[in-house]
């Protein structure tokens, strides 16, 4: 009986380290805001890169005062590589910042793109 019992709690416990580890699995990165409803030109986007050595599911948003314009995935981003949100005009929207999910914050980085044909590219950093 107590050979039971403690089978029982050795699989409570593995249930419980592997629901942890679900829980942490993605986290969200978050630019600081840009100024979208005073710019009427241009176009923003999000962008994700993995610097790390695993691929990982990413999802982008592109966000106007809390509201979502536009969503990316979920992609599968492999190591080294870059994934482009789709661009979003300023003439029609006002984009104010990207919340980005990814799997870890030590290995992904996330920006806000602004570019105009007048300037060059202006990119926020996600934290």
């Amino acid at each position: 009986m107590r050979y039971i019992s403690m089978k029982s709690s050795i699989a409570a416990f593995l249930l419980l380290l592997a629901t942890a580890a679900g829980a942490r699995a993605a986290t969200t990165l978050t630019t600081a805001p840009f100024p979208g409803g005073n710019i009427a030109i241009g176009s923003a986007r999000c962008l994700v890169t993995n610097a790390g050595t695993n691929a990982g599911t990413v999802t982008l948003m592109l966000v106007a005062d809390g509201a979502v314009l536009q969503t990316d995935g979920p992609l599968i981003l492999p190591p080294g590589e870059t994934a482009e949100g789709t661009e979003v005009s300023l003439v029609t929207f006002s984009p104010t910042t990207c919340r980005i999910t990814v799997p870890s914050k030590a290995t992904f980085r996330g920006s806000f793109a602004f570019t105009n044909d007048d300037a060059p590219p202006t990119v926020i950093p996600a934290q």
